[in-house]
């Protein structure tokens, strides 16, 4: 849902960003947060509000970049819309407990149930990220158009805070997909300046896709959604999209649930006293990307909030990332059949 969670683990050194080192201990929460969005965002941030209690993070982070100026309230973790569950439950339940970023997209066939899980909720829109994706058949310029229109009419929404290309070369577009990728990015650029978009970016781009765009379009994707999970940690494409202040991230952070079977994690639930999936998602923070939980399990709903107040030590973390194959693998976008 709205605001996928943008915590990082900050170390130092990623070559020509704005690193802010951890203050000495003991480190907050929120000075990790404005840390970790200078490196995210490679941009100047504030910070409102201020400490933490027992029930988690009360910060506000504003990200002032100069490609966007979309709020994302980092306090919570996003909520991820694409399973077959009831929607609006899902939604509506989502947001009573504290999850404030929407993430679904056309081809989920879930927005209306999305939208209408946001108005029945009772949260005020503004403080609702809402995501959604292209539809792969509708690429191209005057496509596109017409596709987001029927998203927003099914949200029942007036803007979208962020919308993204869901692949860059879909089967029906393999032989003129750089021309279609361009007329698509057209057409986002165009809503995003009419402020219909607030931010505008890509899911599971390569860096020679994203390159066409930088050649042919005005703006660079600010955000690159990427299946990233334990043992899939695409390295290249991650460290190209740091270098091109692009957002990343993360979807499938349980790695479609198969996280949950493998031996090194509960040795890890032992030690730390977290479950798997809280496990998970403090590691891809710690990895600088920001995961894209879903459940339809209202008990680790919640349980997936309780991240903040932990940090895995930095053997683990290179554990984590060492499980090849437990996960499966990335996929190869100019190879996908749909």
């Amino acid at each position: 849902m709205r605001l996928k969670l943008l915590l990082a683990y900050l170390g130092t050194g990623y070559s020509g960003w704005q690193i802010q080192e951890k203050p000495s201990p003991p480190p907050t929460i929120q000075g990790e947060l404005e840390a970790a969005l200078r490196v995210l965002a490679g941009a100047p941030v504030r910070v409102h509000g201020s400490g933490r209690t027992d029930a988690g993070v009360h910060a506000e982070v504003y990200v002032a970049n100069f490609r966007t100026d979309s709020r994302i309230p980092l306090d919570r973790l996003p909520f991820a819309i694409n399973t077959h569950t009831p929607e609006d439950i899902a939604v509506s339940e989502a947001l009573e407990v504290g999850y404030r970023l929407i993430d679904t997209a056309a081809a989920y066939g879930n927005e209306r149930g999305v939208g209408q899980g946001i108005r029945i909720s009772g949260v005020p829109r503004e403080e609702i990220f809402v995501t959604s994706k292209l539809r792969n058949a509708a690429h191209g310029y005057q496509a596109t158009l017409e596709a987001f229109d029927m998203t927003l009419s099914r949200l029942g929404l007036r803007y979208l805070d962020l919308y993204l290309i869901h692949w860059p070369n879909p089967i029906q577009y393999r032989t003129t997909w750089q021309e279609a990728t361009i007329g698509t990015w057209k057409a986002f650029e165009e809503l995003y300046k009419a402020g219909r978009i607030r931010a505008i970016g890509v899911s599971n781009f390569m860096p020679h896709h994203i390159e066409l765009l930088k050649e042919h379009c005005e703006i660079l994707p600010m955000v690159n959604q990427l299946r990233l999970c334990p043992g899939v940690t695409q390295p290249e494409v991650v460290a190209y999209c740091k270098k091109n202040n692009i957002l990343v991230e993360a979807y499938s952070p349980f790695g479609t649930g198969a996280i949950f079977k493998v031996p090194q994690m509960q040795q890890l639930v032992q030690k730390y006293g977290r479950s798997v999936g809280q496990i998970c998602l403090r590691w891809s923070m710690q990895m600088g990307w920001l995961p894209l939980p879903k459940s339809a399990n209202p008990d680790r709903v919640k349980e997936n909030l309780n991240v903040f107040d932990f940090e895995l030590e930095p053997e683990d973390v290179e554990l984590i990332a060492n499980l090849k194959g437990v996960c499966g693998e990335a996929p190869v976008p100019d190879e996908i059949h749909f």
